[in-house]
């Protein structure tokens, strides 16, 4: 019984707060921002995903998705650099991807800074990637 007056008390707390609608609204902005403030990186593949449930897919190469190499693990490496710039992603193992799952409360502002501090550990990334020899932007 308590975990039902819990569970009933959660959805009460969802409803009352519009928090499904909130999810659509700014899950539909957030793909938008990602597309619009990310989609030209040269290690950007797909934005995929509906709502805040969404994903991006890094590739090699842009016109040909040439996959990059999984054994430098660039998924995880990403997590990491995103941890360092205080926000959470997550990577995939045997994957070049990485997702996001925000709270269904998050706001624009809010999906705005999640994208400038992602989109930091993505320049990082791609950094090291140069630097390291590993990966050169295709011409």
């Amino acid at each position: 019984p308590i975990a039902c007056a819990a569970a009933n008390a959660n959805l009460d707390l969802m409803e009352g707060e519009d928090l499904i609608a909130n999810s659509a609204r700014v899950g539909k902005y957030f793909k938008g921002q990602l597309v619009e403030r990310l989609g030209d990186h040269p290690l950007m593949g797909e934005i995929r995903g509906d709502g805040l449930m969404l994903a991006i897919e890094l590739v090699a190469d842009k016109k040909t998705k040439e996959v990059l190499n999984i054994d430098w693990d660039c998924s995880h490496r990403l997590f990491d650099l995103c941890l360092e710039e205080n926000l959470i992603s997550r990577g995939y193992f045997g994957h070049n991807s990485s997702s996001f799952a925000p709270p269904l409360s998050i706001t624009n502002d809010q999906v705005d800074e999640v994208i400038t501090r992602f989109s930091r550990g993505l320049d990082r990334l791609t950094d090291e990637l140069v630097r390291d020899g590993r990966w050169k932007q295709p011409a």
